[in-house]
């Protein structure tokens, strides 16, 4: 009776698989052809593996801003980002972040290519992309939750891709985006496997630079 179980187990998890990719498939057709229009828009302001991050940041001055709309379908809501430069400190440009209007609460930096998603006191917190540097192709292993798991990072058409594999029933996340020559967001979008309920296989997050 066990075996029949775990047979019939692995029959589910194989159709509700199969049914899950071809699901992200028609998804992603959607934001690829969005990501098409953004390199075609922002076509000579794309990073690309033959840059690099340097004096694209020296000509910058405070107050330099920019704005990120981010949302989750499919709910129908969504949020604006706006990031304001307010210091620059040690080759760190540090960003205070307002959410919809608001009061500042958080504040980012930009620091040799490394994005930094907390910053405390003035001091960065530890950067993204699990501390491997997000324009560098190839593997880069990374400790997470006492395990070492290794980031996959590609690029082509504009794209960069990162893949790792998650932790217990989840299998892999991709998170796929565009940057300017600075290494600022211009568009993303994030989505995970998850094994055991096909129907959330592609839950994501969408965010895109709104123009000024």
């Amino acid at each position: 009776m066990k075996y029949v179980k775990y047979v019939f187990l692995l029959i589910f998890y194989f159709l509700g698989s199969c049914a899950s990719i071809e699901n992200v498939n028609d998804r992603e057709a959607v934001y690829f052809k969005k990501a098409g229009e953004i390199t075609q828009e922002y076509e000579n302001d794309i990073f690309t593996p033959e840059d690099s991050i340097g004096s694209s940041w020296s000509n910058l001055k405070l107050g330099f801003n920019y704005s990120i709309k981010v949302s989750s379908p499919p709910i129908d809501k969504y949020s604006i980002e706006k990031y304001v430069l307010v210091e620059i400190k040690d080759n760190a440009y540090i960003f205070n972040k307002y959410t919809d209007g608001g009061k500042s609460n958080f504040q980012v930096a930009y620091k040799n290519g490394y994005f930094y998603p907390n910053v405390f006191g003035g001091k960065l917190g530890k950067p993204g992309s699990w501390g491997c540097f997000p324009f560098e192709i190839g593997a880069c292993d990374f400790i997470h939750v006492n395990r070492k798991k290794t980031l996959n990072i590609s690029y082509e058409n504009g794209i960069w891709t990162q893949m790792w594999l998650q932790t217990g029933l989840y299998g892999y996340a991709t998170y796929r985006a565009i940057y300017d020559k600075k290494g600022i967001l211009l568009y993303s979008w994030f989505y995970y496997e998850n094994r055991l309920e096909p129907e959330f296989f592609g839950l994501h997050a969408i965010r895109e630079r709104l123009k000024i």
